[in-house]
């Protein structure tokens, strides 16, 4: 009885040498495709760029312009290995009623200005930027956490539009509003920008729930005549649904 129960318990023990963990069992056995949709903000931390000149009212005239906030949206594929650690996207992604201001530079943030008047009124104009990227995320965590942190670095392309203006003020600030609308009016084709930041996955089983803050850095190389443009440090919060395809 005592060699009956021996052998039992040893063909147990090997059987279950041989049968996969709950976890792998439930991993698809190569990469997974999935297709997202995404919106949030774009917060835009610095100027879009700045052009000099002189009138006789004002011996040294510097103008800048800034992108204002505006609301984002795109959708894009992803790939996601069979351990589900690593996952490469392919996104679009464009803004939504941008509006980008310019003014004359002393005038202060339009926000807190440092002087009122004619000379100080801002020059506002329509500016939408459209973008392709492509990154990498390597989630963190464990398995059976609930909601998981994976970190993202990528690079892209971006393109920026802008509406017109016309500038027919008699007055000075006709001068401003030219020197302005020339930050903007060669929009400088199709630029690249890096990219990276943190995304948080809730898995819903065959989607997964994530919301992500990224850094976008790159440069805007429009302007003409005198205006150069700057190297643009831009913030989004992003909130997207991943649903798995296959």
């Amino acid at each position: 009885m005592h060699r009956l129960s021996t052998r039992i318990l040893l063909a147990a023990l090997v059987g279950c040498a041989f049968v996969p963990a709950p976890t792998r069992a439930q991993l698809p056995d190569g990469w997974t495709f999935s297709i997202e949709a995404h919106g949030g903000g774009l917060i835009p931390l610095r100027q879009l760029g700045k052009n000099a000149g002189t009138i006789p009212q004002v011996p040294v005239l510097q103008v800048v312009a800034d992108r204002q906030n505006s609301g984002v949206v795109g959708g894009g594929i992803a790939l996601t290995s069979a351990s589900g650690e690593t996952t490469i996207r392919a996104r679009f992604t464009t803004t939504l009623d941008g509006v980008v201001s310019g003014r004359l530079g002393v005038c202060g943030d339009p926000d807190n200005p440092l002087f009122e008047g004619a000379l100080c009124q801002p020059v506002e104009t329509a500016s939408d930027v459209r973008s392709f990227a492509v990154d990498m995320g390597f989630l963190q965590g464990s398995a059976g956490d609930r909601i998981r942190a994976s970190l993202h670095i990528g690079a892209g392309l971006r393109k920026y539009s802008f509406g017109t203006i016309d500038c027919n003020d008699p007055t000075d600030w006709q001068v401003i509003c030219e020197f302005t609308s020339e930050i903007w009016q060669d929009q400088g084709g199709i630029s690249p920008f890096l990219m990276g930041g943190i995304r948080l996955n809730g898995n819903l089983g065959p989607a997964v729930l994530w919301v992500e803050g990224m850094d976008y850095v790159g440069r805007y190389t429009g302007g003409s005549d005198r205006a150069d443009g700057n190297v643009q440090n831009d913030i989004a919060v992003i909130a997207g649904l991943s649903v798995r395809v296959f």
